[in-house]
């Protein structure tokens, strides 16, 4: 998609769509970690009493424009466009929040089965194809989760996309339905068009003083400067405290850690299994005794010497394993249900077979096939790692007391110089930036609203504003630049060259529309074509996804009526590079659903399905939020 169509669809549906999407992943990336801040007084939003911190406001935000990468400064220009896009990413904040409300209501929850399998084939948890539990920790550890918060997120993630997915899997499309959009999607279209450039006329164009003096005293607004800010600030994060840290950390601290964590730096022992299943729910007692007297004929077949895996060929409802003799693969502590572990690892000899087990699935006899051995890595091999993690652990802990620190002294002294001694931080000072924000500090959102509010303005120094994890600072503005407007002498080239252009095109469109009247009125007008040297295009299989023609010429082309036979229907159109465009539709060619290709109706018809299941879903968010308390704070 180009840049030119990223813009036009920038402020309309497709945004919401994308911005749907950025939300799911990345503010339920960071779900347990921002909901800390549920009991932020300063709460961006309040939905039926349950807060979205201005915390997750600004990573929602921070993560759609990284979306977006370079080409946002050019899709969203204007601080009315920027300010829409961040609605957007309340709004779809809001949403996510109505939805898990919903599923908490309506008392949908995952089954720890389900959750167990998303984990285990998660690719990051896995090494060499297979799920460590010992790496999963690691990563969690890092990304700030634990065992129990990232599975209650992933239980959250999952009964929410049950509830969607219960609204889109309903949905289904008519063959006239199928049909129709296959005619719209194959339909051409026969088009001739005749372009009469602005640009032809740019040189002839003559502009006075007094135009230039005019243009500039009534559109004074588009040369203003920007307004400006540059701020001082105080900036502590525990990036900046890492290295003090790792110089206060001794071998002590370093033998200690590896001592009660050896389970992170290395493999703990893990079992393969053979199993036969037998299922049977728990509270059903006439499937249990089924399911308890299915397992007594199968001990006594082993007993008589019958081989274990073709008996679970035969007997398992493991259907899966049931199918490799009821084998499954290695796992280690906390990859199986509670009951299957326990039973797993009380079996002490290889060809052991265990009592009937119990658990949620039925009842189970597992047989011991191998045993892999913890594997642990040795304190050299690991020093350096560990070293790391305890510099960051502390400087983590250090942050919380320096910005502590840095909050009190603000409170109490007023102004940086003396905050700044206080503190032992270095003063640094922005560069200039505007409303859009800029580079370094100004990048964050949180501070560009600071160094703009009135209280700031007239000299005061702010509260600690968080700028993300572990990273906080004290602003103040040194310096402020009201817009103002520039000088004549310097926009004086740059009005002379858009009153050259509007008056240029104002010469093709005047032009093109005389054209038009002649092409009208029956006349022929190929005297006139060669005389301005303009050449006709032509395109007699024109797609709405064709790139033979102008954008804005195709999009023309497909709202204009069909024409009679051997006629030609005309309409002019002014473009935006201020050419002017004679589009003559000839004839409109539809074609024949019964010519569909092998699979292509059926591809159509889930294409529908999935638009309508989008309406169902818009239609029920809209519900949601028909009868809901919904409070704006602060953004």
């Amino acid at each position: 998609m180009t840049l030119e169509n990223l813009r036009e669809k920038a402020n309309g549906p497709i945004l919401k769509i994308i911005l749907g999407v950025i939300i799911v992943f990345f503010v339920f990336a960071g779900y347990y970690t921002s909901s800390l801040f549920s009991d932020d007084p300063n709460a961006a939003v309040i939905v039926n009493g349950e807060s979205i911190s201005s915390y997750q406001v600004d990573s929602a935000y921070e993560n759609a424009k990284r979306y977006f990468g370079e080409n946002f400064d050019s899709l969203f220009v204007t601080d009315e466009q920027r300010a829409q896009f961040r609605a957007n990413v309340v709004d779809n904040l809001i949403n996510q929040k109505l939805l898990q409300q919903q599923v908490n209501d309506a008392g949908l929850r995952a089954s720890p089965e389900q959750i167990r399998k998303i984990i285990r084939e998660t690719p990051a948890f896995q090494e060499d194809g297979r799920y460590s539990p010992e790496l999963a920790e690691r990563v969690l550890r890092q990304q700030g989760f634990t065992k129990d918060s990232y599975t209650r997120a992933q239980s959250d993630q999952l009964a929410v996309s049950q509830l969607v997915n219960g609204l889109s899997q309903t949905e289904f499309a008519l063959q006239e339905e199928v049909n129709r959009l296959f005619q719209l999607q194959q339909q051409t279209r026969a088009v001739r068009l005749l372009k009469v450039p602005s640009d032809k006329y740019l040189a002839d164009v003559s502009i006075s003083e007094e135009e230039v003096a005019d243009y500039y005293q009534q559109n004074q607004e588009s040369f203003q400067t920007q307004e400006t800010v540059t701020v001082e600030f105080l900036r502590v994060n525990a990036d900046s405290l890492k290295a003090e840290a790792r110089a206060e950390i001794n071998d002590a601290d370093i033998e200690t850690w590896y001592a009660n964590n050896q389970d992170s730096y290395g493999t703990a022992e893990q079992r393969k299994v053979s199993h036969i299943l037998i299922r049977a729910a728990r509270d059903d007692e006439s499937e249990l005794a089924a399911a308890e007297a299915r397992i007594g004929e199968i001990r006594e077949k082993l007993e008589q010497g019958a081989d274990f895996g073709e008996l679970a060929g035969e007997y398992s409802d493991d259907t899966f394993s049931a199918k490799n003799q009821g084998e499954l693969d290695y796992f280690g502590p906390g990859a199986m249900v509670p009951e299957f572990e326990e039973a797993a690892y009380a079996l002490e000899e290889k060809g052991d077979i265990s009592e009937p087990v119990s658990t949620d699935f039925g009842i189970h006899l597992i047989k011991l096939l191998d045993i892999k051995a913890a594997d642990v890595k040795s304190l050299d091999e690991v020093r350096d790692e560990i070293h790391d993690t305890l510099a960051t652990i502390r400087a983590e802990e250090n942050f919380y007391n320096r910005r502590e620190d840095l909050a009190e002294k603000s409170f109490e002294m007023g102004d940086l110089e003396s905050v700044a001694q206080a503190t032992g931080l270095d003063l640094q000072t922005s560069a200039a930036f505007g409303g859009n924000g800029g580079t370094g500090i100004a990048e964050f959102p949180q501070v560009v609203n600071a160094a703009f509010s009135p209280e700031l303005l007239e000299g005061n120094i702010s509260e600690v504003i968080d700028l993300g994890e572990n990273d906080a600072a004290v602003i103040r503005v040194a310096e402020h630049k009201p817009a103002a407007v520039k000088p004549l002498a310097d926009v004086e080239a740059e009005i002379s060259g858009l009153i050259r252009s509007d008056k240029a095109r104002e010469r093709a469109s005047a032009l093109g529309q005389e054209l038009m009247a002649e092409l009208k009125a029956g006349n022929s007008i190929e005297e006139q074509v060669a005389e301005l040297e303009l050449e006709w295009q032509q395109d007699d299989s024109l797609r709405r996804s064709s790139a033979s023609l102008d954008r804005e010429v195709i999009n023309r082309a497909f709202t204009m009526p069909a024409p009679a036979a051997e006629q030609t229907v005309w309409q002019g159109l002014s473009l935006n590079d201020g050419d002017y465009a004679l589009i003559g539709l000839e004839a409109v060619n539809t074609p024949d659903p019964d010519n569909m290709e092998p699979g292509q109706r059926e591809q159509l018809a889930q294409t529908l399905s999935r638009y309508y299941a989008n309406l169902d879903y818009q239609a029920f968010v809209n519900a949601l939020r028909s009868d809901v308390d919904i409070k704006v704070k602060n953004q």
